[in-house]
């Protein structure tokens, strides 16, 4: 009988574990010990009309064709066409106590916070595809339940594990113990299982793009399992058929948009809004193709296929969208409230800004040598020539940025990296001697310090830092975008969408 878990446990599992309900839930599903399944009741019928709008806007429209052509090629479709397909092998086929993740449902309602909020985030149109997706996971647990054990000792052995030292008992926790052991040991019996169970059900798919994303996904999943060859399709309008039940495209788009729709969708409009508002010199574009061709010689056709390019001009077109929001972010103007100024600088205690290069530990003499060099150059050379070695030798992420690590507060950093730059170096002051932690050998450029001086006096230091760090993490992106998109006047067909599409434009 399945047991009713606690919210920590429920939050664990659906959260933690299985990777917010969507593409790893396809992996804690579960396989079935039965030879035969019957037919299940169809899905509910979705009309489909490919020349209707999916979006409209007054720098481009897009269709529901257009659409569905781009949510089938994304990287986790795969997982959201085999939800229909195990709900047709499933429902109906299972038994499961429904009150499980009907009250699972509503023990979230109760104390997930802005409960209706984060059903948007998650991508839920509704409370009822979110228990679909509650009940579909009990179903496919439901079809291995026979196969796995999980046994007293290891129940008794986790719990020592995992609650040593705490305040629980083992009589507390212990169905909740099971229920994550269960859970693991269907997370890895489940792909082969379902694989085998789908082929038996005679699963065809006549999507290209799925067919072939489904393919990928037995290669990786589930090695012993053949994919069956391609059936004659029937009609147009069928994607899959499973146990003689057809999948239309009507049921897949409307599954896909409401998981992708939004994403998608972004990303599109996103590119007609700069093809409209900026431009970019194509011979950039073929300078940095040339670049990428002299750098992977003969393979370079090979890596651009291996990258999901399917010509040169595919190449032009992505290259050419990467140059346009680099301009968008570092040109357009960011304007920072003086109210988020004055939060940051509240919340600020001493703080210092600095730059670094890092090192491999056994390259302590380049580590020398990049100093030697930084030593020899004039004052007025030598911010941008640290920016350079940074950015050709050092290993730390911050590379891309000129070694920039932007500001932090004492103790956010290793102890010996804080020690010297906040206790030896002066503004404009590098080490010149490598700085050895365990991350290896650092060159450390102390760019900047706060003690508390008055808003005043650090404002424009902090409007700065803000915009800096805005444009590292794509927060300016997005700021400078949303009244573009207002002004583009984006409105979806479909209401749902519409509606989580002014909630996250908003934010």
């Amino acid at each position: 009988m399945t047991k009713k878990k606690s919210l920590l446990f429920q939050v664990l599992f659906l959260l933690g574990a299985c990777g917010v309900f969507m593409g790893v839930l396809m992996l804690t599903g579960c396989g079935n010990n039965s030879d035969e399944l019957g037919a299940s009741s169809p899905l509910e019928a979705v009309a489909f009309n490919g020349d209707d709008y999916f979006i409209t806007s007054n720098v481009g429209n897009m269709t529901n064709q257009e659409a569905f052509d781009l949510l089938v090629q994304h990287p986790e479709a795969v997982f959201i066409f085999l939800d229909l397909v195990d709900e047709i092998l499933l429902r109906g086929n299972f038994e499961i106590d429904y009150d499980v993740p009907a009250a699972l449902l509503e023990e979230w309602k109760d104390q997930v916070p802005n409960f209706d909020e984060w059903l948007i985030e998650q991508n839920f149109a509704s409370e009822e595809s979110l228990l679909r997706m509650l009940e579909l996971n009990e179903l496919r647990q439901a079809t291995v339940r026979d196969l796995i054990e999980v046994t007293d000792e290891e129940i008794e052995e986790t719990f020592e594990e995992w609650f040593a030292g705490s305040d629980y008992e083992f009589d507390e926790v212990r169905d909740d113990i099971y229920d994550q052991l269960f859970a693991q040991a269907a997370g890895m019996l489940s792909p082969e299982e379902l694989a085998r169970l789908r082929n038996e059900a005679e699963l065809d798919i006549f999507n290209e793009a799925l067919y072939g994303a489904y393919e990928q996904y037995l290669m990786m999943a589930s090695p012993e399992v053949e994919m069956r060859e391609v059936a004659e399709q029937s009609q147009a309008d069928v994607i899959a058929r499973v146990n003689g039940v057809d999948i239309t495209i009507g049921q897949v788009f409307a599954a896909l948009s409401n998981r992708f729709g939004l994403e998608i969708v972004f990303d599109e409009l996103d590119d007609m809004i700069l093809h409209a508002n900026f431009s970019v010199d194509p011979d950039e574009v073929y300078e940095l193709i040339d670049l990428y061709r002299d750098q992977f010689g003969d393979e370079f056709e090979e890596i651009l296929a291996d990258a999901g390019f399917e010509s040169e001009a595919a190449l032009f077109a992505e290259l050419e969208l990467m140059l346009l929001a680099e301009i968008v972010v570092n040109e357009e103007p960011l304007i920072i409230s003086e109210a988020h100024l004055r939060d940051l600088h509240a919340s600020m205690g001493e703080t210092v800004s600095a730059s670094h290069i890092l090192v491999d530990e056994e390259y302590y003499e380049l580590a020398v040598e990049l100093i030697a060099q930084l030593q020899a150059v004039d004052a007025s050379d030598f911010p941008e020539l640290f920016a350079e070695l940074a950015a050709e030798h050092s290993l730390c992420g911050s590379a891309a940025a000129g070694g920039d690590l932007g500001s932090w507060e004492r103790g956010q950093m290793v102890a010996e990296f804080d020690a010297v730059v906040f206790d030896e170096l002066e503004i404009g002051e590098f080490t010149t001697t490598p700085v050895e932690t365990s991350f290896g050998f650092h060159i450390i450029y102390k760019t900047g310090a706060s003690s508390g001086e008055a808003f005043e006096e650090v404002r424009d230091e902090l409007e700065a830092q803000e915009i800096e760090r805005m444009r590292q993490t794509g927060e300016a992106f997005h700021m400078i975008m949303t009244p573009m998109r207002e002004a583009a006047e984006v409105a979806f067909t479909n209401p749902d969408l519409q509606a989580r599409f002014e909630y996250f434009n908003a934010e």
